[in-house]
């Protein structure tokens, strides 16, 4: 979303789309027609990355890891690069601040899903200007951008601190034993901290997120905080107060992720297995009854404490009307957002919007006082909420929802 209120939406079908805070279509960039030369991997030119937007200028990755820039105003084409092989359509995002664009690809010879290289590129010409092997994949690839340098979590829970100028490597946290897949992401907040989830597998084999803080300077740790259910998002450092002066918390979800739409001759029977992880289930962290419970939480950005929670109602199944044909295949929740009123905004598998405050400060949130509210979308989502003044903006995996102050 751009200082006008509008709203910049990428698509699997490889467009990029404009419109006004009033649903007015400004314009439509597509990749596959206006973008050459044209690319043929899984015969799609998808755009598996959320874009981003600064200085008048938007950016994005097509799955063939051609990174682009167009300019926001017209939606014409500025410049292209061919970065890497391919990058994976596994919802990264691409970042961009500092005069540099970094997003997350891989060679030709990386046969896993999400992506095993981070590119940089100057954000005005499009040169490549370094790359980055991470010890392990990265999937939801989200990178902050601050003070010099880029910040990102791997699939694995690793935590890493990278010179934007050059890709040197300046700090790397290793998650702790026993960790397990994710595809959290890191934020860094205003005080200089970062923030970073991932999963571990405890003693009887579930699995259990993992909320870590680290100084950024040095990448020292601060404190750990052990969660209950799984963390497959990632954070939002902000104000809940919303009178600007509050003290800073973290907005964070756990969960556990739906399961996979089937063919029709498979259900009924054991859940899928995903092939890169061999006899790995689908859902490890599932609870013998194959509820999906979830937690919204706000945690004390300096100590991790909890300020509060609010339990949302279990899910069960696939995510909202996913089927085999149409399948959204989300983590239980996307990325949460913290709008200027001290309002968190959540989104996930089961399709709904959900406002959520502390109006009364007295660390209870509860739907009878008027915290908790929803607009139900009746899909799921991969992307995370945009806000801007007045306005909110969600995409389901069906579309675009615009939500508009009176």
């Amino acid at each position: 979303m751009d200082s006008d209120r509008n709203v910049y939406l990428s698509t699997d079908g490889g467009r990029a789309y404009k419109f006004s805070s009033s649903g007015v279509k400004l314009w439509t960039f597509d990749s596959g027609r206006e973008l050459l030369p044209a690319m043929h991997i899984d015969g799609t030119t998808m755009l598996p990355a959320g874009a981003a937007l600064i200085n008048r200028t938007l950016f994005n990755v097509r799955v063939d890891c051609t990174v682009f820039a167009l300019d926001a105003i017209s939606g014409k084409l500025l410049w292209s690069t061919k970065a890497e092989f391919k990058a994976g359509s596994d919802t990264a995002s691409v970042s961009a601040g500092e005069g540099v664009v970094v997003t997350a690809c891989s060679d030709e010879g990386w046969a896993q899903g999400g992506n095993n290289k981070i590119v940089a590129l100057d954000a005005l010409s499009g040169k490549k200007l370094w790359t980055y092997v991470p010890a392990n994949c990265v999937y939801n690839f989200m990178a902050s951008i601050v003070a010099g340098s880029v910040v990102f979590e791997d699939s694995q829970g690793d935590v890493y601190r990278l010179s934007l100028s050059n890709g040197n490597l300046l700090w790397h946290a290793p998650a702790e034993a026993r960790h397990a897949w994710s595809t959290a992401t890191v934020a860094v907040g205003s005080n200089n901290i970062v923030y970073a989830a991932h999963n571990i597998v405890d003693e009887s084999g579930l699995q259990r997120g993992v909320l870590t803080s680290y100084n950024l300077e040095d990448g020292s740790l601060r404190w750990s905080k052990h969660l209950e259910f799984g963390a497959n998002s990632g954070p939002a450092v902000g104000d809940l107060t919303g009178t600007g002066r509050g003290p800073l918390s973290v907005l964070f979800t756990i969960g556990t992720n739906p399961d996979i739409a089937k063919p029709t001759w498979l259900q009924g029977k054991e859940p899928l297995e995903r092939p890169w992880m061999g006899d790995e289930p689908l859902n490890p962290h599932n609870l013998s009854d194959d509820t999906k419970p979830a937690r919204i939480m706000a945690l004390d950005a300096l100590t991790g404490d909890l300020r509060w929670e609010f339990t949302l109602p279990d899910w069960h199944g696939v995510s909202a009307n996913d089927t085999l044909e149409n399948n959204c295949w989300p983590d239980s929740f996307a990325n949460p957002s913290i709008g200027g009123d001290g309002t968190g905004y959540v989104v996930g598998e089961s399709g709904r919007v959900y406002a959520v405050r502390d109006k009364n400060g007295d660390g209870f949130v509860r739907e009878a006082d008027g915290e908790v509210s929803f607009f139900d979308t009746y899909r799921a989502f991969q992307a995370a909420p945009a806000i801007g003044p007045g306005i909110l903006a969600v995409a389901p995996c069906n579309g675009l929802a615009v939500f508009l102050q009176d």
